[in-house]
């Protein structure tokens, strides 16, 4: 085992930054700063015998850094905190690099952090970025359009074709490992999008934040399912629009825009239109009223989401 002076000169090699008890940081002229905060605790959102601790670093920081995207932001800086029940320098170094090789793609510096002893594994991630023009959850407006940036499903087919050990549905357990942070999207989105929010702990429960929020309803008109989830379901008899509705982890962004927009928007990026606000409630076009679910911490007691 490794002491934690050990550790931490280690993980100054990766990060260059830190060593001091805290970090300056700066803003661009004419931009507004934006802070987040996320945890990722050992068997409440992730498994280390289903994926590795570099898959988990990864993963930490992807979720990390889309709640900067659902902002309309760009990441700047991130701060660390890792919890640890033993000194392990690989188990260490191996989160870390998960965490850089994701914060690189995105010129996201690491900038200091802490480590401690813990009963349990958890890393905490805190990420500092910037925006010219924010977009909230609160901001939906009656007639606007409801937008998805990609087909959902997709993660909670992979977590479940990992626990079960299937050696198919490839796509699906990569978009679960190694999910895609909305940066460039989100940029684009803050000139457009009336209200924003990643989709974490799934399309329902996410929906109806922004309902809430804006206080206003929603009518989907229609439902993009990824193909794995879509074929993973019917293998095991399962309803591919719960992975949809209910799985979370895609990280995909679920924004508002006004009608008028659509067309200028689609010359810049790829969405699907799957509804739209209007007065009050949550259904389908069909009349069916949608189930309010989705991951909660404290009502659920499974390996899910954060």
């Amino acid at each position: 085992m490794s002491t934690e002076s050990e550790i931490i000169n280690r993980l100054r090699i990766l990060f260059p930054r830190i060593g001091d008890d805290a970090e300056e940081f700066n803003i661009t002229p004419g931009f507004t700063p934006i802070v987040s905060i996320d945890s990722f605790v050992q068997g409440v959102h992730f498994d280390l015998s289903l994926i590795s601790p570099h898959d988990v670093g990864y993963r930490s920081c992807a979720a990390t850094l889309s709640d900067i995207a659902a902002m309309g932001g760009n990441p700047c800086s991130l701060l660390c905190a890792l919890g640890m029940p033993e000194g392990s320098m690989t188990l260490a170094e191996s989160l870390a690099r998960g965490i850089r090789s994701l914060a690189d793609d995105f010129d996201t510096a690491i900038i200091g952090g802490d480590t401690v002893k813990s009963s349990t594994l958890f890393v905490s991630l805190c990420v500092i970025g910037e925006g010219k023009k924010i977009v909230r959850r609160k901001g939906a407006r009656v007639g606007d359009v409801l937008c998805v940036t990609a087909p959902l499903g997709g993660s909670a087919a992979g977590l479940k074709a990992l626990k079960n050990g299937l050696n198919t549905f490839k796509e699906a357990k990569e978009k679960y490992i190694h999910p895609k942070p909305r940066i460039g999207e989100g940029l684009i989105l803050s000139e457009y999008a009336t209200s924003m929010i990643d989709v974490s702990d799934g399309l329902v429960i996410d929906l109806h934040h922004v309902l809430e929020e804006s206080g206003v309803g929603a009518v989907i008109h229609n439902l993009p399912i990824e193909r794995d989830a879509r074929e993973l379901a019917m293998s095991t008899g399962e309803r591919p629009d719960e992975f949809a509705l209910y799985g979370g982890e895609d990280f995909e962004l679920l924004f508002t825009l006004s009608r008028e927009n659509l067309e200028e928007l689609r010359k810049k990026m790829n969405f699907l239109e799957i509804g739209e606000i209007v007065k009050e409630g949550l259904r389908f076009n069909d009349g069916r009223e949608i189930r309010l679910d989705g991951y909660d911490h404290f009502k659920k007691d499974t390996l899910s989401h954060g």
